[in-house]
């Protein structure tokens, strides 16, 4: 590492040399803890987004919102996390710091969280929106996570970190779900319910617990997190992807060191020119990766319940979300591999091996049978379970040919890593919020006969269609297999039925194929780490 004699500050590597090892084996640990801090954040971050998914469309269809705006409700989160991005990217590389823009995402994200568990007692839905979009700004920092592994690991640790780093996102995704259905005992909620039973019940429950983890995280972050320095060791990015620490060429280019004047940035017009194709090459395949596996999962319940009419209670949920399990088989497969077979599980080959699991799901969903044939649900789990895969294989192989990428071109990156890899998330919240909105407006649930829900066939008592359980809440009466209307606890699907899916899901499969040819195309013009 090279330092500048006219400064009075002292390098780590100086430090090392010339005091004690318990100085470099403290500050070592203060590294790990750092790194974990990151984990722990990055888990805290997703959970709070994976739990709602459990109930967020029911929620809004028992909340009466609009059809066709469901998925600007989805894709809120990832809308302002998209705006968020660029903000605290410039402002670390513009501060070189991280703690302090993690504390306030995590602040922001509290208060969202909040927001959303009281939308049952407010009886709004468009508060579910509200909390949804302040939670998707504050984490936006997210992506300092993957700027902060950029610059304090090697080329040669960066795929097994950044495995980590996304196998703590993808296992809060799964298990994010699967919360829910340990409090689907919570009483039956509706409009004549208590306010006790309106603000602590099965929709709402997943903001109180959100809630209660990101103050977790925030008291544990604060505690085991320092920003990385070139005084205390933590950074380690040098030139060209070069990480020999022995070599005395080698020039430290991390972000705190960004005025070194060893640290020039190349005028190669061809280098800049290969960089920039590099660049925008890869993040359309961000892009069009985000939208597909965002709109399949935005749209899970839809799915089941309008089209496999597979789930009719509250205590039936879990069915939705089971095979997502595969998520986390996925991650731990992959973390293995990398381990024991890392041949046989590069991240440019398993990118390719992701999308192909993604096209599969969207593949095994649509109806051939016609709009109003009812499916196998043996197909769905299937789907779900391919769609786990490819969300496992496909964040921590991408970001992880992303990130070497940025350290390969050093030259260029050098004083902008933060900037530059949060392109990575912009272009991803982008895609990701993109899929949700149009899969949501093109196939939305409505009855056979093509009323909005709730709707209730008419036969009821005194020719009312809707009747009332014993509880006092609303339920159908008469002809249930013509009703489509989400009440509570009930869910009455036989009669619903998800508009234009066997169109959309072809199409966005057609978007999934061409994205793997193009992901293929991106791979041979850019393979090697070492140019």
């Amino acid at each position: 590492m090279t330092s500048d004699t006219s400064n009075t500050a002292v390098s780590y590597d100086e430090v090392c040399e010339s005091s004690s090892n318990a100085v470099c084996t403290g500050q070592d640990r203060a590294k790990r803890s750092s790194y974990l801090a990151v984990i722990l954040l990055a888990f805290g971050l997703t959970i709070d987004f994976s739990m709602a998914l459990m109930s967020l469309q029911t929620f809004y269809h028992v909340l009466q919102g609009p059809p066709r705006a469901y998925g600007i409700v989805f894709a809120s989160y990832e809308l302002f996390a998209l705006l968020g991005t660029p903000i605290v990217g410039y402002l670390s590389d513009c501060t070189s710091t991280f703690k302090l823009l993690f504390m306030g995402g995590l602040v922001l994200n509290l208060f969202g969280n909040l927001m959303y568990a009281f939308s049952f007692l407010a009886d709004a839905w468009w508060l579910i929106l509200l909390g949804r979009s302040i939670a998707g700004f504050g984490s936006a920092t997210t992506a300092l996570g993957a700027s902060y592994l950029t610059q304090t690991t090697t080329m040669e640790e960066r795929q097994s970190k950044i495995v980590s780093f996304r196998l703590s996102q993808t296992v809060a995704s799964a298990i994010g779900p699967m919360v829910g259905f340990i409090f689907l005992f919570l009483p039956e909620v509706g409009s004549g319910s208590p306010t006790s039973e309106k603000i602590f019940n099965w929709y709402t429950i997943s903001g109180w617990i959100a809630t209660l983890v990101t103050v977790v995280v925030i008291l544990s972050f604060f505690v085991m997190f320092e920003d990385p320095s070139s005084l205390n060791g933590h950074l380690v990015v040098t030139l060209n992807g070069d990480d020999d620490d022995d070599d005395d060429d080698d020039v430290d280019c991390a972000m705190t060191d960004q005025y070194s004047n060893d640290c020039e940035v190349t005028n190669d017009k061809l280098v800049r020119q290969k960089f920039r194709d590099c660049l925008i090459s890869w993040l359309i395949v961000v892009f069009f990766c985000g939208f597909l596996i965002s709109a399949f999962f935005c749209n899970v319940f839809a799915v089941f319940s309008a089209q496999f009419h597979g789930v009719t209670t509250q205590t039936g949920m879990w069915k939705v979300w089971i095979a997502s399990l595969t998520s986390i088989i996925g991650n731990v497969m992959n973390k293995v591999g990398i381990k024991f077979a890392p041949k046989f599980f590069d991240e440019r080959q398993l990118v390719i091996t992701s999308q192909v699991f993604i096209t599969c799901a969207y593949l095994l969903v649509i109806p051939y049978h016609g709009p109003d044939s009812t499916p196998p649900e043996a197909l769905y789990y299937t789907a779900v379970g391919c769609m786990g895969f490819g969300l496992a294989f496909y964040f921590t192989s991408s970001e992880a040919i992303f990130s070497k990428k940025i350290s390969q071109y050093a030259e260029i990156t050098a004083g902008r890593m933060a900037s530059y890899q949060s392109l990575f998330y912009i272009v991803h919240y982008a895609g990701s919020g993109a899929g949700p909105i149009v899969i949501g407006a093109a196939t939305y649930i409505t009855s056979t006969s093509g009323s909005t829900p709730p709707y209730c066939a008419p036969g009821g008592r005194k020719e009312d269609p809707y009747g009332f359980s014993a509880n006092g809440h609303e339920t159908c009466q008469g002809n249930l297999t013509e009703s489509c209307a989400f009440f509570g606890h009930t869910y009455f699907v036989s009669g619903c039925k998800l508009n234009n899916m066997a169109i959309v899901y072809s199409v966005y499969a057609g978007v999934s194929i061409l994205t793997i040819a193009w992901t293929g195309v991106c791979l041979k013009r850019h393979w090697s780490y070492n140019e």
